[in-house]
């Protein structure tokens, strides 16, 4: 398994708490993100249960660069700022990449450790729930292997950041191709440790095993 779970309470607290905490856990971590996983119902069938994708941009042109990992597809989420928690983090990088604003968060958060450019990073994944209502109206079809439906909505995307995004079920998550330096702009392509994380919040929200906690306000922390 490529990632731990950290009790919300360990998380939500002042930035320098959290790595004295992961320290203490022997984790090294030279630099964090964080993320977040939302999900919605098809309202007509409850049962079919979706996660919400959004496809990285190559260019970032307020920047001036190219992006990492461009054309895969990831949750919401982005690099630390000093001076925030990393909830607030989640939630402020929700709200630029989506439009979207967090309400509730689970009493569980993932943990993943990655080295980007030969730095050990930690990314922390909240899997949250929003105040808008969410609808799988732009959905990924597996028959023409891109993303089929209206792109109107709720959900706006920064361009900087992603190009497009979908609702995908859990078997095209599991069924998603691996990155490689050939494959990222074919099909659904989805890190690994992204991919696993994601997995297990299907498999913990079919079996009821996650609780959530209501945020105050517009859930700023």
């Amino acid at each position: 398994m490529a990632f731990l779970t950290i009790p919300f309470e360990e998380v939500d607290v002042p930035f320098a708490n959290l790595q004295n905490t992961l320290q203490a856990k022997q984790l090294d971590i030279k630099s964090f993100s964080a993320s977040t996983t939302i999900f919605c119902r098809d309202t007509c069938d409850p049962s079919n249960l979706y996660v919400l994708l959004c496809q990285r941009a190559y260019w970032d042109d307020k920047l001036g660069k190219s992006n990492s990992w461009g054309g895969t597809w990831e949750t919401p989420g982005g690099g630390h700022d000093l001076g925030e928690s990393i909830l607030a983090t989640a939630i402020r990088e929700t709200e630029e990449e989506t439009k979207l604003r967090v309400s509730r968060v689970s009493n569980k958060v993932y943990l993943d450790l990655f080295n980007h450019k030969n730095v050990p990073m930690g990314r922390c994944t909240f899997h949250v729930e929003v105040y808008e209502e969410l609808q799988p109206q732009r959905t990924w079809c597996d028959e023409k292997q891109c993303t089929v439906g209206p792109k109107d909505g709720v959900i706006v995307l920064d361009p900087d950041e992603h190009m497009d995004f979908c609702w995908a079920t859990e078997a095209q998550i599991r069924d998603s191709l691996p990155y490689n330096a050939e494959n990222h702009h074919k099909g659904l392509v989805i890190l690994d440790n992204k991919k696993e994380i994601i997995l297990d919040v299907f498999e913990r929200l079919r079996s009821s095993q996650i609780d959530m906690i209501e945020l105050p306000g517009n859930g700023q922390s």
